[in-house]
């Protein structure tokens, strides 16, 4: 495991860690996380989430990070390259950013943490840009990635706006 600051360490996310994964997860839906649909707080949605969110980008060996503080699973963060190998892209891409934290790990800058690896991943393998949504409610999320862009002089700009329109 490799140290990355206030007490945290990670490593990179196997598939033998699905049940990890999925029980932090799940505390994300039970705790209102922000996730990209209206997902309920149960057991099914945890699985079905990592077995079509997470799994595959596992094994591509995508940037997936577990983080832990004192022993115990603190959050996890992981991103998708694959679309570079999909399609004849301008530029290389990272699409769907996605970090999970605890609960008890929240406020501690463990999201910023873990998307600074990620970022330095993504960069070591060619990757020059990368595109996620935050949702409007999340200001954590995006004063963080915003925080991370100036400490590292990067462009971090809004290319669109994502709407739900009840009908």
């Amino acid at each position: 495991m490799k140290q990355i600051g206030n007490g945290f360490e990670f490593r990179k996310v196997s598939l033998e860690d699905s049940d990890l994964v999925e029980s932090i997860i799940l505390e994300g839906l039970n705790s209102g996380g922000d996730f990209f649909l209206p997902l309920l707080p149960t057991k099914h949605n945890a699985k079905v989430f990592f077995a079509t969110e997470i799994r595959h980008l596992i094994i591509n060996q995508d940037p997936c990070f577990l983080a832990f503080k004192d022993g115990s699973a603190a959050g996890f963060s992981c991103c998708s390259t694959g679309i570079n190998t999909a399609y004849e892209l301008s530029k290389p891409i990272a699409l769907g950013c996605i970090t999970i934290t605890r609960e008890k790990f929240r406020r501690m800058g463990l999201a910023n943490l873990l998307r600074a690896e990620m970022l330095k991943d993504l960069k070591s393998k060619g990757i020059k840009f990368v595109l996620s949504d935050i949702a409007k409610s999340n200001l954590a999320s995006e004063t963080g990635c915003k925080k991370i862009a100036k400490e590292n002089s990067l462009n971090f700009k809004e290319i669109s706006i994502k709407y739900e329109c009840e009908i």
